[in-house]
């Protein structure tokens, strides 16, 4: 009995009820498809967007592999930590390598550490024969898919409940106002029969 009770509070502006006002039934309508809004909306947006972060990471992965290369200059032996680089274990160094098309390059490259100079170790080359970082890992790649796919899903649903909030504040100054201009027309009446 007590739910039965709950549910026809919680529903109140969908009965027809003579105490209802239109600005009722709008924010009734309005926060069941904000709530929508929230749910799928947020669904959609956190799922495309750790697809795309997914399909980057595996393309990045794809055009990436892993050559040898020389050593132009000892390398440190303890990765540096730049721009949130270097802390899986690869170093900078300035390395020699032969491109795709023959042709030897001189550049910095992300190495194992440890090598001296004039040894050969292991880099990771792009498409077009360029040195690149070190890909993400499959473990690596899932988290900035999933993390990417809550990031934006809750910013979604933060931006359709402050949007919501807003109306809802526009529909009680609505409210507010209407029941200002019939208390203006009712208290006359009232006050003649209170005094």
């Amino acid at each position: 009995m007590r739910s039965a009770r709950y549910s026809k509070v919680m529903l109140w502006r969908w009965r027809s009820n003579p105490l209802r006002r239109r600005v009722d039934a709008i924010e009734a309508w309005g926060v069941l498809a904000m709530w929508t809004l929230v749910a799928v909306g947020g669904v959609c947006v956190g799922w495309s967007s750790a697809h795309a972060v997914d399909m980057t990471t595996t393309r990045q992965r794809a055009g990436a592999h892993v050559v040898s290369v020389v050593l132009a200059e000892d390398a440190p032996t303890v990765p540096a930590m730049t721009a949130g680089k270097g802390s899986d274990g690869w170093v900078r160094a300035r390395v020699t390598w032969a491109a795709p098309d023959g042709s030897r390059r001189v550049g910095e490259g992300w190495v194992e550490p440890g090598g001296e100079a004039g040894s050969k170790v292991a880099a990771w080359q792009g498409r077009r024969g360029q040195m690149i970082t070190p890909p993400a890992t499959d473990v690596e790649a899932t988290a900035q898919a999933v993390g990417t796919g809550v990031l934006a899903a809750g910013g979604w649903g933060g931006a359709v409940l402050m949007g919501g909030w807003c109306v809802r504040m526009r529909l009680d100054r609505r409210r507010m106002a209407a029941w200002a201009r019939e208390w203006h027309e009712v208290e006359p009446r009232w006050r003649r029969m209170a005094g």
